[in-house]
């Protein structure tokens, strides 16, 4: 298994506000995506990373995330699309040949661990196809436009999903293959391999692993940061 990651940060995050996309707000002493990065790169199986990134910033990108990483594992940039599925098939498609299985993860998920790759590998080499999965919590309803309730759903089926997703190559490529509407339509990459028509199994998620969306969030993850150990290339 030949595994590299691709890493989504792409977005301009804005309901985060603030000039800065999310991705490259400074965190811990480093842009989020830096921590990112890092961990997914410590991760003994995983080769290299492609990331995806705003159109115009890859020199930004260079000097200010790739310049201060941990690892010393190939990292190469791409510029983003117009949707989160457009910049995952550019990234796709600048993988190296041997890269055999992906990992597709969020810039703004800096807490991914260790154990939630393994597992995810694991699930892939078994079923080719893995995502992260949360039970749900709360109450979940069903809203029609005006906002009143339609009908409730059956939480004990419903789960919350994560990223990274794990996929084969060849299997992830097939799925995205599709026109630039079915890429737009997507919310993560499992929906268009579902809709060619593959299972995707789950593993268990993990509460820390949460994408930063807004400035509380920033909070959280220092906290945590704080209290981990840098990491670097093939340590784990």
């Amino acid at each position: 298994m030949s595994v590299w990651a691709v890493v989504v940060a792409a977005g301009k995050g804005v309901r985060m506000g603030g000039a800065t996309p999310k991705q490259f707000v400074e965190v811990a002493g480093r842009p989020l995506v830096a921590h990112t990065l890092d961990a997914l790169l410590a991760h003994a199986s995983v080769e290299g990373a492609v990331v995806a990134v705003p159109r115009g910033a890859k020199k930004f990108v260079e000097q200010q995330v790739l310049a201060r990483l941990a690892s010393s594992k190939p990292v190469k940039l791409v510029s983003g699309g117009d949707s989160r599925a457009a910049s995952v098939k550019r990234a796709l498609a600048a993988l190296p040949a041997r890269a055999d299985t992906v990992l597709v993860h969020d810039g703004a998920r800096p807490l991914v661990a260790r154990a939630l790759v393994d597992r995810l590998l694991a699930a892939v080499a078994r079923h080719r196809a893995a995502i992260p999965a949360l039970p749900a919590t709360e109450t979940l309803k069903e809203v029609a436009p005006d906002g009143t309730v339609v009908r409730t759903l059956p939480r004990e089926r419903i789960v919350c999903v994560q990223t990274p997703q794990a996929f084969a190559r060849d299997l992830i490529e097939r799925a995205f293959a599709v026109d630039d509407a079915a890429l737009a339509r997507a919310t993560d990459c499992a929906s268009l391999v579902e809709a060619a028509g593959a299972p995707v199994a789950t593993v268990p998620g993990e509460r820390d692993n949460l994408k930063v969306t807004e400035p509380a969030d920033l909070a959280f993850v220092a906290s945590r940061l704080a209290a981990r150990p840098r990491v670097v290339a093939g340590s784990v």
